[in-house]
């Protein structure tokens, strides 16, 4: 959902997942798990399940107004759905793993290196912001590399409720 509003405020986004599918922690939960929240709350509300057509039906998620508990399979039957409703895998690089970022050399733009998980084939690309998210179905774990992106503890003190974040917004 990020991606989808950055890009409708026309900002250029890339975001690197680590694994190779598309819905986080549930694309690898266990077989037969569910959500906890039922599918009409869980839904984006720029998406609606009626709007979740062509991969719900292949994977036959309930598209109707019903309230269900989704599996883990049919969530993330419905985020494919969502991107490709969106065209956002052409912002997406699946099975990319972030080595480091840093400031470049003329200290205003954030230099990000990746390696492919398949091959090893390494890049690296200049940005003018950084996001780094983590996930909110997961403890935080931030690279080491994030710790020079921020002052946490200047962070913290100007703002306590920042300590739970798991976004971290770079400017």
């Amino acid at each position: 959902r990020e991606i989808l509003s950055q890009t409708q405020h026309q900002f250029d986004v890339v975001c690197y997942e680590k694994s190779f599918d598309i819905g986080g922690v549930f694309a690898n939960a266990w077989d037969g798990a569910t959500m906890i929240s039922s599918n009409l709350l869980t839904a984006f509300g720029c998406f609606p399940l009626h709007t979740c057509h062509n991969r719900c039906v292949q994977q036959n998620v309930s598209a109707a107004a019903e309230v269900t508990m989704w599996t883990c399979n049919e969530y993330c039957a419905y985020l494919c759905s969502f991107v490709e409703h969106f065209d956002l895998m052409r912002h997406i690089r699946l099975g990319t793993n972030v080595e480091f970022v840093r400031r470049s050399e003329n200290g205003t733009d954030w230099e990000v290196g990746t390696r492919h998980s398949t091959d090893g084939r390494t890049a690296v690309e200049a940005f003018e912001a950084v996001c780094v998210s983590t996930g909110s179905h997961q403890v935080p774990h931030f690279p080491p590399w994030c710790q020079q992106l921020v002052d946490n503890e200047t962070l913290d003190k100007a703002d306590p409720s920042r300590k739970k974040q798991r976004n971290r917004h770079v400017p």
